[in-house]
């Protein structure tokens, strides 16, 4: 398996595996006592389809590292997977109900 140095990744395009472009990668979730990669930051190029996936405080997109698929010049996503993770993060958020005027 070929290697990557971590710093090279800063600022790589994220894109699905059918093409969408998703954001721009500013930073990883790495878990201390493994080293394994936990979640992608994603900083997101464009409102679209995959908006709804979980944020942080900033707005940056959090895709978990299982939905990667490879690393070189681009990171690519499963867009199945990343849909998936869109269903769970609604599932956990409540739906907001709008007010009524009085």
């Amino acid at each position: 398996m070929a290697q990557i140095l971590a710093s090279r990744l800063r600022g790589a395009n994220t894109v699905t595996d059918r093409g969408l472009r998703v954001g721009q990668l500013i930073d990883m979730v790495v878990d201390e006592a493994t080293g394994k990669i936990l979640t992608l930051v994603v900083r997101p190029t464009v409102k679209g389809p995959l908006g709804d996936l979980p944020k942080d405080e900033y707005g940056n997109v959090l895709i978990p590292y299982g939905c990667v698929v490879a690393i070189r010049d681009y990171v690519v996503v499963n867009e199945h997977m990343l849909v998936l993770q869109q269903a769970k993060a609604a599932e956990k958020s409540p739906p907001t109900v709008p007010e009524l005027p009085i």
